[in-house]
């Protein structure tokens, strides 16, 4: 439901006569246009043009102009709660500079134009800030001369098409995860245009175009057929860029003659327009130059509304009677009055926009209770971002944000085009080390096919001591794994049949069963302690969680879940939660409180800096404002006297939730009813704290918050001993950050700064020297005097320090000159830009960490490395700077584990002296050597290391000519040979055929060589052979040979004690029968996980068993 802005509006005088002025080349003053009042008069603007079935009523397009990207991003989520007329948005361009085109703004800014272009005629609004309408675009005709049309059936040579993609400079890659890329592979390619929302999967069939799919960046496979698809194929270098050449233009040369220019602060923003166009500094907004008279030029033709929050000279515009309304606060009670207090003063109403259903229904159970006349307030769903007063009588339209007077950074949550799900995997190069599990470590090579007893296989290439070169099957890749130790300088390689690899492998093995025990022992310890058992969710809870402003991400639905399930129990919880700068820990971590607090106990929050537990403080208590919750902070914030009254308010219950350093696990602060412990990244505490917090941890439930990445295979091998939940998937809306290594460069660091206040933004400094940082701080004062700077550091004075922390986050400085105080969780989503001094002295964690104080919001953040003007720079430190360069995505902390962090991690989690370890036999062993620990120390059947070998002569291989580059191929081989059970071996098959189409023969029967092997485990099998006309199968429990071969009709003969020959009818023509003939028979073995075997004797008797 929406409200009617022409009904809103009809008795103003001033909007009567705006209508009546409608015309092009007109400009007309608007005055009292505040709150979202913008939005409402674009809105019925377009609900007057909205024809309906009157043919004669006129149509028109209304572009709402904006003066900064917040404000723009505020108008698009208010237009929809007053029309439902089509709402586009047309944002700037971020300068991400060649490597990081804008794609995403580039397909909002087209699909703009191409809806102007197809229906000129049609009723919508447009919404865009002042930047956007100084960046030109390339003339729609140079577009059209760009249109693809591609059907199912339709001739389109494929060699056409690939040639068109390369001259338009499109990338070739071996998988298509961006705009402007493309992938071939034989008869098949993979196109992603930059207007459409997936990329594109062209099936061919000699000249003719066979199928044609969308499918998925995240799986690579197909999301759904089409017929057909008519798109655009611009070049590149125009795609996601600006463009100022003589034939660009201005959006409003799209929009149609009479269309309507509402400019939302009209002097604010022409002077925005004017003063990017004109600006000869090269940071702000390529591509604007002289765009501003181009506008005005187009404007001359349409009807411009230059709205203002002040009243106008009537004589030359017009006034609305709208007013601003004031926020309210102060919890429900206070609500309540003001809501009484409006209404009685006038015959007038109220509308209330809630975010979500709970939070509506709870409005409406305050005022029933209240006895507040409901057939007066209207309460409908949607984010009002302003409020405001309207018409005679008087409709107060207000959102709830502004009833109960918070205040939040509001993010447009919408599908991402280019986040791919994050995984914990292994990329094998040439050049990588790797790990034999039976030899150890090597250096891998390439891969190559070579003939083995007369057939073609792929081996990988190993090299070891002494250039001793190991030729290991691509079938058997599950064996080697790359090396990951954590060590700056190369491992050491092993020798091939040396003792001493074996020999380490057992050490760590007794040290690993050593910790799993352990581990075993305070769990169970835990077990057998009562603890505090939390009821199910309240109705407050519902509205707590309903409250929250983004839609959660599956994994944050599926922490949440965890950590209620743990606080349910009536035993006491430790869990540990993971996940990446930015990915929800905070919001999880409320809920827990909020339940805890709900249930009448208290919590403590402990966090290792004094800024972060005044964000905290801050986060927590606008967030939970509209509950009857009490809490409070603890640090060398606050002064002697403040701390004794918060101790003893604490001891009396009369604090809910206390947020604090070191200083809240101090002797002298005794909690009341203390139920739950949150503790933001333990690894940052010393050793006294850490025996405090076990002692803690005796007597209250524990959540553990830390953003070092556990990997999939860590957390895994400590199912069952340890309690981990991970956050995988970032936000929807954010981008990946541009992450530039540089030297001392004064022109880049100010044009840096200068684009970051550009766009309203602001700019950490970080300079880890406190003796210098003033001297620092004035050398930039010289590189770019417009900005205005603050230093902090954790040696100032404590009310100073937090001054200017306040000072900074209000938005009074505009670059922050700090040292590494600003690492942990501190949340400032205006700061975007983020410049490290002297970086090669960071480590790789460490740089992760502060280049994720950035990119906290929608717009393109920008990280800048700086190294030393002049010097050669450390090979390790080089390497770490590479690394955090280059893994700049979403999620780039998992992929950074694979280099620094797991090793870290492992650390925090098992204690430093597993580090060494791991640097032993590499990361991905340890993780197997571990899942084998914890299973003998919990007396479980452990898992075979050794893959079973089938042996059958047939040619089985992925051809190079079907799969394409050597990593594509690596992948397939490892995913094949990780396959457990047949269903994901189809499961991979069907990929395949989707992504490569139809396998050819020697595919196929990689495919099923590896069903053999799936089957062949299961049945305890550790070798497959045939020689003429006898099977020959080694078993790793003879006791199941029995019943493995109970239903054949031959005779069996026992060869060793492992060893059983089965003499087949026929003997194979080919090596392809062969390979039929096991999978034939391979499927009448039962699963040895279900059978119950008895012995060969037992089930054959001694008269067809005969030894050799």
């Amino acid at each position: 439901m929406i409200l009617e802005p022409t009904k809103l509006l009809a008795v103003d005088r001033a909007f009567s006569r705006i209508l009546q002025s409608l015309g092009p080349g007109v400009r007309l003053g608007v005055g009292n246009v505040v709150g979202s009042s913008a939005a409402l008069l674009s809105a019925a603007l377009a609900g007057s043009a909205d024809a309906g079935e009157d043919e004669k009523a006129p149509r028109r397009t209304i572009l709402l102009a904006a003066l900064s990207t917040r404000q723009a991003d505020a108008f698009y989520r208010d237009l929809p709660l007053f029309t439902n007329v089509p709402v586009l948005r047309f944002p700037r361009l971020e300068a991400g500079g060649e490597a990081l085109p804008d794609f995403a703004s580039f397909k909002e800014r087209f699909d703009t134009v191409a809806a102007l272009e197809r229906d000129p005629g049609a009723a919508r609004l447009i919404v865009a800030e002042a930047d956007a309408l100084v960046q030109h675009l390339p003339p729609f005709q140079r577009l059209a001369e760009s249109v693809i049309d591609l059907a199912v059936g339709r001739e389109y040579p494929l060699e056409r098409l690939s040639g068109a993609l390369s001259e338009k400079g499109y990338d070739r890659v071996l998988q298509v995860e961006f705009p402007c890329e493309y992938s071939l592979r034989g008869g098949i390619l993979d196109l992603y245009l930059p207007t459409e929302e997936n990329p594109l999967r062209i099936e061919f069939d000699g000249d003719n175009i066979a199928s044609l799919r969308r499918f998925s960046v995240e799986t690579q496979t197909t999301i759904e057929p089409v017929e057909s698809v008519k798109g655009f194929l611009p070049p590149r270098n125009e795609v996601g860029r600006t463009h100022a050449d003589s034939g660009s233009v201005p959006l409003t040369s799209f929009m149609p003659d009479g269309s309507v220019v509402v400019l939302a602060g009209a002097e604010a923003v022409l002077c925005r327009m004017k003063d990017v166009s004109n600006s000869v500094d090269p940071a702000p907004l390529p591509g604007s130059a002289g765009v501003f008279e181009k506008f005005e030029q187009e404007t001359a033709r349409l009807v411009r509304l230059e709205c203002e929050s002040l009243p106008v000279s009537e004589s030359g515009g017009a006034n609305l009677d709208v007013l601003p309304v004031e926020r309210i606060g102060g919890g429900a009670n206070r609500v309540v009055e003001e809501v009484k207090r409006i209404l009685g003063k006038e015959e007038g109403r109220i509308v209330l926009f809630a975010p979500r259903e709970a939070e509506r229904e709870r409005l409406l159970e305050i005022f029933r209770a209240a006895d507040v006349p409901l057939e007066r307030i209207e309460i409908l769903l949607g984010t009002l971002s302003q409020g405001m007063a309207v018409g005679r009588p008087r409709t107060y339209i207000l959102s709830t944000d502004e009833l109960f007077n918070r205040y939040r950074m509001r993010r447009q949550v919408r599908p991402s085009r280019y986040r791919r799900a994050i995984e914990s995997f292994l990329e094998l190069k040439p050049g990588d080390y790797v790990v034999h599990m039976s030899h150890g470590i090597g250096r891998f090579h390439s891969i190559k096919r070579m003939a083995r007893r007369g057939r073609q296989e792929d081996y990988l290439i190993i090299e070891y001591a002494e250039q001793q070169l190991l030729y290991v099957p691509a079938t058997n890749i599950g064996l080697v794994q790359k090396y990951i130790g954590g060590r700056e300088t190369a491992p050491r390689l092993a020798k091939v049949g040396g003792t001493l690899w074996q020999r380490q492998k057992e050490r760590i093995k007794e040290a690993l069963v050593d910790l799993a025990t352990e581990l075993l022992e305070i769990q169970a310890m835990r077990e057998s302690r009562p603890g505090i058992q939390y009821g199910e969710d309240t109705l407050w809870q519902h509205e707590f969680e309903a409250a929250f402003p983004y839609d959660d991400t599956p994994d944050q639905e599926l922490a949440t879940d965890d950590i209620k399930k743990d606080m349910e129990s009536p035993r006491p919880s430790d869990r540990l939660l993971c996940g990446d700068v930015g990915y929800g820990k905070t919001e999880i971590a409320m809920r827990a409180a909020f339940k805890a607090v709900n249930a009448g106990k208290q919590v403590a929050i402990l966090v290792p800096t004094t800024i972060l537990a005044q964000q905290h403080y801050t986060t927590f208590t606008e967030r939970m404002a509209e509950f009857p919750i009490l809490i409070d902070v603890i640090s060398r914030f606050r002064s002697a006297k403040d701390q004794r009254e918060i101790v003893q308010k604490v001891g009396e219950g009369k604090v809910d939730i206390l947020i604090g350093t070191h200083r809240l696990i101090s002797e002298d602060i005794r909690f009341k009813d203390l139920g739950l412990l949150i503790i933001d990244e333990e690894q940052r505490f010393g050793v006294t704290h850490k025996e405090r917090l076990k002692r803690m941890r005796a007597e209250v439930d524990i959540l553990t918050l830390t953003a070092t990445p556990i990997p999939r295979t860590l957390h895994m091998s400590l199912l069952g001993i340890k309690d981990i939940t991970t956050l995988e998937t970032p936000p929807l809306d954010r981008r990946a950050i541009v992450t530039e290594i540089h030297r001392w460069d004064p022109e880049l660091i100010r044009n840096a700064i200068l684009r970051e206040l550009d766009r309203n933004g602001q700019v950490y400094f970080v300079h880890n020297r406190v003796y210098n940082i003033e001297q620092v701080r004035r050398e930039l004062e010289k590189i770019c005097p417009e900005a205005r700077y603050t230093v902090c550091h954790g040696q100032m004075d404590e009310s100073l320090l937090e001054e200017r922390m306040l000072d900074f986050i209000n938005c009074r400085h505009d670059v922050l000159v700090s040292t590494t105080i600003i690492e942990s969780g501190l949340d400032i989503p205006n700061v975007n830009t983020i410049i490290i001094n002297r970086a090669e002295m960071f480590g790789l964690a460490d740089l992760h960490q502060l280049r994720g104080r950035v990119g906290r919001y929608k717009y393109q953040a920008y990280a800048y490395l700086l190294l030393p003007l002049a010097g050669a720079i450390p090979d390790a430190a080089e390497k770490r700077l590479r690394a955090i360069e280059e893994f700049n995505e979403l999620g780039a902390g998992f992929k950074i584990a694979m280099r620094d962090l797991e090793i870290r991690g492992a650390g925090n989690i098992l204690g430093k002296e597993q580090s060494g370890h791991i640097a032993t036999v590499g990361y991905d062993l340890y993780c197997k050597l571990l899942e084998g620990s914890v299973r003998e120390a919990k007396d479980q059947e452990a898992v075979e290391e050794i893959p079973c070998e089938v042996d059958v002569h047939p040619e089985s291989y992925l051809p190079d000519d079907y799969m394409g580059g050597v990593e594509t191929k690596l992948e397939i081989y490892r995913r094949a040979n990780a396959c457990g059970d047949e269903a994901a071996l189809d499961g991979l098959i069907g990929e395949v055929r989707d992504r490569f189409g139809p396998p050819p023969p020697v595919a196929l029967r990689f495919f099923d060589k590896h069903r053999l092997r799936i089957r062949a485990e299961k049945a305890k099998i550790f070798y497959l052979g045939i020689q003429g006309r006898t099977l020959i199968v080694k078993f790793r429990d003879l006791s199941l040979a029995g019943s493995a071969f109970a239903r054949l009709e031959s005779k069996l003969r026992l060869i060793a004690p492992d060893t059983v020959y089965y003499d087949m009818p026929l003997v194979p023509e080919s090596p392809e029968d062969a390979l039929s003939v096991l999978l034939h028979l391979i499927r009448k073995i039962p699963d040895a996980s279900t059978s119950n075997s008895p012995s060969v004797s037992q089930s054959l008797g001694p008269s067809v068993i005969n030894k050799k």
